[in-house]
């Protein structure tokens, strides 16, 4: 809730910060929101970063503390800062994203609690609500808005409806949300790990996929040593992340495969490189040139393209070249925004109107599809739900062209105000429908979907009962049996996926950021800029639509389980 809130609040804010008082030129408002966005693709590093820190609701608590500061400062940018606006575009990002990828691993490890259904049914259902709770944070700050304009609006002392007295307020109360979310992440330890996770070495998971066994060593409470080998899941990126979350302490790692294991470490990091350097083009290139910026991309894509040689390819990696390619078509949303703000710029009450519904349809959307599609979230059922999807929001979205014929030819009436709600309404509804099944492949994918608990707990138990286990390390002396009988796993808990998720989900960041650049060459050939009241934004609506379309194609990329 506070993250939606948080998002939604400073919207007309920000607005106002980006186009009136540093008014950031059009053809950089795609690049400005690329790196806007560009934290929210580096999901891999938080997980590695992650992992330096014990406690993940104190860490929780400082990046929230520091986003609240950092939209704060955004009140105090200058005029004509337009540098300033893309650095506090980057920290705000920045320390939102981790704390989104931090409750993103907390939802993983409640699914995986779930025994009475399909892990992929209840991570499914639980994003959906996940969505649903942000939405209706969003709802609460627009709701919120609304009422402050409508009185600003029926105020005759007020001559500017949004004024920079307004905007600074605005921006000073959203940045309290997040310091207030840290004050309960700290006393509620929002994010932390079972206390039993911290004392029971084996209750840790994991199906033998690979043949990669891992020698655990493990104090428990009492300050016993009990050493364990367990199966190692390729879709840990580390055995080391696995062992921090897990509680315990990894004295020695065999692993059979270290190489392809580097190889992706290694692929990871190339890939987030790339991701960086698309972002900063435009500096990028001012300070250098476009030669050094094609040159530095042509470059990665080459080692990438080269490691990927080497790399064991697995069913994950499908995913997220999937969901890289279907986020990367163009998309009009940022433009479309910043439309539709510089059409009714005039009556910020009405654009909070536009808001608000549009909010208050998203949060329908994503409650629906809780209860309309969780159920079908594996194999070819979820195709299925991304195919129709992608259909129905790419034909919701050909209805903005109303909007544009009817504004360009003059009308100014009430037609034109009833004609904007009725296309925020459907946009919004199926815009929602077509994202999530993204987050849900995401998320099911990091695991198997399955509940490995009965097998790996008799795998377990043979580890225990043999004189030296399989990876060499030597078993627990026979006069610690009792120690050995209580370590053994009663409720085996799957752990958290860690790099494997945040590199899936920040794929389909990675898709729109791409999709984002993609747009600035796209609008300078059309010709749209604000000086001919954005002509061809039409055309542009339709290339978009079309190309969602032909994003299906890339469906046979996926596993056909």
């Amino acid at each position: 809730w506070c993250n939606g809130a948080t998002l939604s609040l400073p919207s007309m804010a920000l607005m106002y910060i980006t186009n009136t008082r540093a008014n950031i030129p059009l053809a950089y408002l795609s690049a400005y929101g690329a790196l806007a966005f560009l934290p929210f693709s580096l999901k891999p590093m938080y997980a590695s970063l992650s992992r330096n820190f014990p406690r993940r609701d104190r860490l929780l608590t400082a990046l929230l503390a520091i986003s609240g500061i950092a939209i704060m400062v955004t009140a105090c940018v200058p005029k004509d800062g337009v540098g300033w606006c893309f650095f506090l575009a980057f920290v705000r990002g920045f320390t939102g994203a981790w704390p989104e990828f931090l409750l993103g691993l907390t939802l993983i490890d409640q699914a995986m609690t779930e025994s009475t259904t399909s892990f992929d049914h209840v991570a499914a259902l639980f994003q959906s609500q996940a969505a649903t709770c942000r939405n209706l944070g969003s709802l609460s700050a627009h709701i919120i808005t609304f009422l402050l304009f409508a009185q600003r609006h029926h105020n005759a002392d007020v001559e500017e409806e949004l004024s920079s007295t307004v905007v600074t307020v605005l921006l000073l109360v959203t940045g309290m949300l997040p310091i207030i979310g840290a004050g309960v992440a700290f006393f509620f330890q929002v994010g932390r790990s079972d206390e039993s996770l911290q004392s029971v070495a084996t209750t840790t998971a994991i199906p033998d996929s690979d043949g990669i066994l891992v020698a655990l060593n493990h104090h428990d409470n009492n300050g016993a040593e009990a050493s364990l080998c367990l199966p190692h899941n390729d879709s840990y990126s580390s055995i080391e992340s696995l062992v921090t979350y897990a509680g315990l302490r990894c004295d020695r790692i065999r692993c059979k495969d270290k190489t392809s294991h580097a190889n992706d470490i290694i692929f990871v990091a190339l890939f987030q490189l790339m991701i960086v350097v698309f972002a900063i083009r435009t500096p990028f290139t001012s300070l250098t040139s476009t030669l050094a910026w094609n040159v530095s991309i042509s470059l990665l894509m080459m080692a990438l393209v080269l490691l990927a040689f080497f790399i064991n390819w697995t069913a994950s990696h499908r995913v997220g070249i999937y969901l890289a390619l279907r986020h990367t078509v163009p998309s009009f949303g940022y433009l479309m925004s910043s439309y539709m703000y510089w059409l009714f710029q005039s009556s910020p009450v009405f654009l909070q109107i536009m808001s608000l519904i549009g909010t208050g349809c998203t949060t329908v959307s994503s409650w629906s599809y809780g209860k309309v599609f969780a159920k079908y979230s594996s194999g070819l059922q979820l195709l299925l739900v991304i195919a129709v999807t992608t259909i129905m929001a790419a034909v919701a979205s050909l209805f903005n062209i109303v909007l544009l014929r009817m504004a360009s030819s003059g009308v100014q009436d009430q037609r034109l105000v009833t004609c904007s709600i009725l296309v925020t309404i459907i946009t919004s509804f199926f815009g929602e429908w077509r994202f999530l099944p993204s987050v849900v492949l995401a998320t099911t994918s990091s695991k198997a979907g399955q509940n490995y608990a009965p097998v790996v707990s008799a795998q377990i138990q043979e580890l225990f009962s043999d004189e030296e286990d399989s990876c060499g390390a030597q078993d627990v002396p026979r006069e610690n049996d009792d120690i050995r009988e209580s370590s053994r796993p009663t409720q085996p808990v799957v752990d958290t996926t860690g790099i494997k998720y945040g590199t899936l989900v920040s794929c389909i960041d990675f898709g729109d950021q791409i999709g984002s650049w993609l747009m600035v060459p796209l609008v300078g050939a059309l010709d749209i800029t604000r000086e001919n009241d954005w002509a061809h934004l039409d055309k542009m609506v339709v290339l978009c639509s079309i190309a969602s379309v032909l994003s299906l194609g890339f469906l046979t990329i996926l596993p056909r389980t």
